[in-house]
């Protein structure tokens, strides 16, 4: 009776079942987080025609579309329309917005969903430490080093940063909560397991993102013993040579003709801002406009680069400056919802779980200050399920918000 129960459960409450699924896989398979994101969204919207239950799209929402119809009109008349159109369906999945906005209606459902992501980040994460570290290390011992900065990726730099948040948000609330030692060591070793991989994934960018927030939680939220716990966790592995020998690299970032970073920021982007002043389309900075650029500025840049690492780069170079506001708008808004609702959160569960969504999103507009993470598949899926979250604005509210049935 009970399994013919939760078989037949409304649409919205299938619809809630299949976001988590989505926010489980999309850390480690983005195939299958999209997939069961489209499901989710399919029943929402069999649930709107058959029983006219609403879908929230919220002023986060709208920004978001107002971004992807502006990127449209730019890329029809950038250097590459038919490429640069073909790839916008990449904002499409953005649509996470509307479905968390919808489906994550009290602490309940908001807590589950960042359990989700958490524990598919474990799955990544071990993939990392079991699989990628072995490979690595087979190589000769000269060359392990760089194979394993070769295999590290910036995306998985920034899933693990987003699950190290939401894992130490989730031990903050079983804290107030005084949940059971099992339950503390549990959220702990995956924290522990979590910063174990986010080192061995070798992204700078990544490491100093999730410190930073880190560091601010702890001020934020009071919990100076936890947090300096976690820091000597981190600062533990900073001291390894492997890592060190990583941070002294970027020096070579600081030098223009290192073709990285600065030579893109201050040579390839003016460059390309003077030539298309409304944008050179969605994507639209392929390796071979970068070496045309570079060759004509008199530069060399590095090979095979296809964007120009920062999302303040990176928008107002291929979309132009009217979609950057609607990014800053849009980013904005979401940030301020959030951090209203922590503001006003009736007790110090509802500020911490506002707290963890909000510092999430901040941590990957961080990020995007020195990765462009606005056009990652794999990053736009929890983006788009952050911005929901956050763009409801409910999450510090104490009481159950939920209309749908009390089971769920």
């Amino acid at each position: 009776m009970k399994y013919k129960q939760w078989w037949m459960a409304a649409a919205r409450i299938w619809a809630y079942r299949l976001l988590l699924t989505a926010a489980f896989l999309a850390p480690f398979s983005l195939p299958a987080g999209r997939l069961f994101l489209a499901l989710s969204l399919g029943f929402l919207l069999y649930a709107r025609i058959r029983h006219g239950e609403p879908i929230y799209c919220t002023r986060v929402g709208w920004l978001w579309l107002a971004f992807v119809l502006v990127s449209l009109l730019v890329s029809l008349q950038g250097i590459d329309p038919q490429r640069s159109v073909g790839d916008i369906s990449k904002l499409l999945w953005f649509a996470g917005i509307p479905a968390a906005a919808t489906l994550i209606t009290d602490r309940h459902r908001a807590s589950m969903l960042l359990v989700a992501y958490v524990n598919g980040s474990i799955v990544r994460s071990l993939d990392i430490l079991l699989l990628r570290l072995p490979g690595a290390w087979r190589q000769t011992e000269n060359a392990f080093m760089h194979e394993i900065i070769h295999r590290g990726s910036m995306t998985h730099g920034q899933v693990l940063l987003l699950a190290m948040i939401g894992v130490f948000g989730l031990l903050l609330m079983e804290i107030i909560k005084r949940g059971g030692w099992k339950v503390l060591a549990i959220k702990s070793s995956q924290f522990v397991l979590l910063t174990l991989a986010m080192l061995v994934n070798f992204k700078r960018g990544s490491w100093v993102a999730v410190t930073v927030i880190l560091v601010l939680f702890g001020v934020l939220t009071g919990k100076k013993r936890i947090l300096l716990l976690l820091l000597l966790v981190v600062l533990a592995g900073a001291f390894h040579p492997f890592v060190r020998a990583r941070m002294s690299h970027l020096r070579n970032e600081l030098d223009i003709k290192h073709g990285g970073r600065l030579v893109m920021w201050t040579k390839i982007a003016p460059a390309l801002l003077r030539e298309h002043p409304y944008g050179v389309g969605f994507r639209g900075v392929t390796p071979e406009v970068m070496q045309e650029t570079a060759r004509a500025q008199g530069v060399r840049v590095e090979e095979r680069r296809n964007h120009l690492h920062s999302n303040l780069v990176e928008i107002p170079v291929t979309v132009g400056w009217v979609a950057f506001l609607l990014y800053v708008l849009w980013m904005g808004t979401a940030l301020w919802k959030g951090s209203t609702a922590a503001w006003h959160a009736g007790d110090p569960l509802g500020r911490i779980l506002a707290l963890t969504y909000t510092l999430m999103l901040f941590g990957l507009i961080l990020n995007g200050f020195v990765e462009y993470n606005m056009g990652d598949a794999y990053i736009v899926l929890p983006y788009g399920i952050l911005l929901g979250v956050l763009g409801r604005g409910t999450l510090g509210a104490a009481a159950r918000l939920s209309e749908l049935h009390p089971g769920s």
